[in-house]
């Protein structure tokens, strides 16, 4: 099998300095390539990733300086439309079905895309399914509740009493699950890192646009998550599943940034 993994990034010198070597490493039993847009970066990881692109055929960076919006949602949808871009045009020849989303500071064993790649293959009527990605808490050393809140269904408990303590168990309440109680259908969501099927994602374009079912009304008019309207589009070709027993950590960026050695000391634990 071939598995392409899209990843877009600014100013991940930690990620690719001391959590990418895992990642590689998980991945390539799955015969990866990867495809990494970067822009706009002041760090080093311009530097680090011209060393992985010249170290390994199967990376392939692609650098640009592009425009700057005060709004991080639409710059993150712009980098997404540029990756996508790039992967188009110099992806011509792979017959793999599926392609991995991945974002940064996820961690994630190889345990986490074979189980994925196992529910493909059980759930036919598919456009993507990730795993119960839940955050770090540095603060009691623990990682148990689901961290992407606002792109879950249209960020429906974005700064509420639920959000920093949304379990899966929650989910299989309100969402459309089937009987083995590790699977949920939703709306929206992300999580870190997606399987989404190639065919689906290669015609799709993100649209900094904010749906008219996100009913939140803690969330202002400048908070618009590019996966709503993504999420909408893929749904018309399949089920979206978020899948519990495939796990996988986001790591918060004050955390790395304050905290930096008990975090490195924390993803070393992480890939024993």
């Amino acid at each position: 099998m071939k598995l392409d993994v899209l990843i877009i990034c600014k100013n991940n010198e930690f990620y690719f300095t001391h959590i990418f070597p895992k990642i590689y490493t998980n991945l390539i039993g799955f015969n990866p390539t990867f495809y990494i847009y970067e822009n706009n970066s002041t760090d080093k990881t311009i530097h680090l990733l011209s060393e992985l692109q010249n170290n390994y055929s199967n990376i392939k960076v692609f650098n640009e300086s592009t425009k700057t919006y005060l709004n991080r949602y639409l710059n993150i949808c712009c980098a997404r439309n540029r990756l996508m871009y790039f992967y188009n045009k110099h992806n011509k020849t792979s017959d793999n079905e599926y392609v991995l989303m991945l974002d940064t500071n996820i961690l994630f064993k190889k345990s986490t895309i074979s189980n994925l790649l196992n529910q493909t293959k059980l759930n036919t009527n598919l456009s993507m399914i990730t795993p119960f990605t839940t955050y770090y808490n540095s603060k009691n050393n623990t990682y148990q509740y689901y961290f992407d809140i606002l792109a879950y269904n249209y960020g429906k408990y974005f700064l509420t009493k639920t959000s920093p303590n949304l379990t899966f168990d929650i989910m299989l309440n309100e969402n459309e699950s089937n009987k083995f109680k590790d699977l949920v259908s939703v709306d929206t969501c992300f999580g870190g890192l997606g399987l989404i099927k190639k065919e689906i994602l290669s015609n799709i374009v993100w649209e900094f646009k904010k749906p008219k079912e996100v009913l939140n009304k803690n969330l202002n008019r400048n908070i618009i998550c590019e996966h709503w309207l993504f999420c909408q589009k893929i749904k018309k070709y399949g089920n979206i599943l978020i899948h519990r027993n495939s796990q996988a950590v986001w790591l918060i960026e004050n955390d790395i940034r304050l905290q930096q050695n008990n975090i490195i000391n924390f993803v070393k634990s992480y890939f024993l």
